[in-house]
């Protein structure tokens, strides 16, 4: 097995090849709102946009946190978490 990490400041440079392929994403503030739209554009086949806006801003309202997505679960409920802490989903989950 070949793992690759892959860090970058602008979310739309990464392949698409790559993007597909992540396993984890860690998303910080995020200061350019094109890269926010094309993660929740890409998310949105788990969670409605608005309802994934929502869970960033919640999950990085204080500085220094983060959200962290990870795709491999199946669980849609564990998937999106604050700081490694926090499960974050709707109420309606």
């Amino acid at each position: 097995m070949i793992s690759t990490i892959t860090s970058t400041q602008v979310y739309k440079q990464i392949s698409p090849i790559v993007r597909k392929n992540m396993t984890h994403l860690f998303i910080y503030r995020l200061r350019n709102y094109a890269d926010l739209q094309a993660i929740v554009e890409e998310m949105s086949a788990v969670y409605d946009p608005k309802t994934l806006l929502q869970i960033y801003h919640e999950a990085v309202s204080e500085p220094y946190a983060f959200l962290y997505i990870n795709l491999m679960v199946r669980d849609k409920r564990k998937m999106l978490m604050k700081n490694f802490e926090l499960y974050l989903s709707p109420s309606s989950d």
